[in-house]
């Protein structure tokens, strides 16, 4: 579910690395990143280096699994002031991954992953507006 999100969404991959993971207290997910393309870090807020830079991290909060697929949480910061969140639907039964039908997983078309437009209304539940 959340690799959908972070190919889909956030369209993680080798021309966007990934940002460092910053998971619920309660909810650490077991997955190969890797066979995904994706290669997730810890979130450090006390990592040395420019302080700027431990304000850049995505988060994923614990799937909600429903008949049809799931409902994740998410959120990401670029910067100081720079963040949004989102509520992200993952369609169940759907490859991870770009489709034969859909190639270059472009917006509006066959989503590879199944993951569905996400909604931003999240964001000031999460105080990132």
């Amino acid at each position: 579910m959340i690799a959908a999100i972070a190919l889909q969404h956030y369209r993680f991959g080798p021309d966007n690395p990934t940002l460092p993971l910053k998971l619920e207290r309660d909810f650490s997910p077991r997955c190969d990143w890797s066979r995904y393309g994706l290669a997730f870090t810890a979130y450090d807020p006390d990592a040395p280096g420019d302080t700027r830079m431990r304000l850049r991290w995505v988060s994923f909060g614990r799937p909600v699994y429903d008949g049809q697929g799931a409902e994740v949480e998410t959120a990401i910061m670029h910067g100081p002031l720079a963040g949004t969140g989102y509520r992200c639907r993952v369609i169940s039964g759907s490859p991870v991954g770009p489709s034969r039908k859909d190639p270059a997983g472009e917006p509006g078309s066959t989503r590879a992953g199944g993951a569905a437009p996400c909604d931003p209304g999240i964001a000031r539940r999460r105080g990132l507006r």
